[in-house]
């Protein structure tokens, strides 16, 4: 925790720098890291300040929306957290499972203990998945890695094996050219 007042602070300098060059897009990602941070220090309303800052001035607003979504459940304003989660048009399959994770947190505290099974089942499946996914391309990629040293280590035998086979035919062509020499000179006396 002690790392996250410094981490406003070096934010603050950011986001001074996002006015001066007028950059709406990097001023509402510094909103929203600044929003995120407060969030982690349990400021609630200053989280929320931010986090309604980088939504007006942001194009992809769902991770934010995720967030607010958050601070609005730990805070039991649930019928706000509801609403915005119905509004919610998640991209992509992180922000889904993010969604599916709220919904279980948004159902277990209103009491909806059926929905919130229902919801935490859909992301442990989720993340399940992505699990398996990224552990099956963590395995691909060691595949490959290892066909690839294999190549590179088949492509150096043969080169060595080629050096062998030069050395040895210039080895022999030199014998032959001395025989050839002993021969001549031998006939000449």
């Amino acid at each position: 925790m002690d790392s996250l007042p410094k981490a406003l602070e070096i934010l603050f300098k950011a986001d001074s720098v996002a006015d001066v060059v007028r950059n709406k897009r990097q001023k509402g990602s510094m909103a929203n890291h600044i929003g995120n941070i407060y969030h982690r220090m349990e400021k609630y309303e200053e989280a929320k300040k931010y986090l309604y800052r980088s939504i007006a001035l942001m194009r992809d607003t769902v991770p934010t929306y995720i967030a607010l979504i958050s601070i609005y459940i730990k805070t039991d304003s649930l019928a706000k957290a509801e609403a915005l989660l119905k509004g919610l048009v998640p991209r992509g399959f992180k922000q889904k499972y993010s969604v599916k994770l709220l919904y279980y947190d948004l159902y277990k505290k209103i009491g909806r203990y059926d929905l919130a099974l229902v919801n935490l089942e859909k992301y442990k499946y989720m993340t399940d998945s992505l699990i398996l996914a990224e552990n099956k391309a963590k395995v691909l990629n060691i595949e490959r890695k290892y066909n690839d040293q294999m190549r590179l280590d088949e492509i150096n035998s043969l080169k060595y094996s080629r050096r062998i086979y030069i050395v040895i035919s210039i080895a022999c062509a030199f014998g032959i050219a001395v025989i050839v020499l002993l021969v001549l000179l031998y006939r000449r006396r």
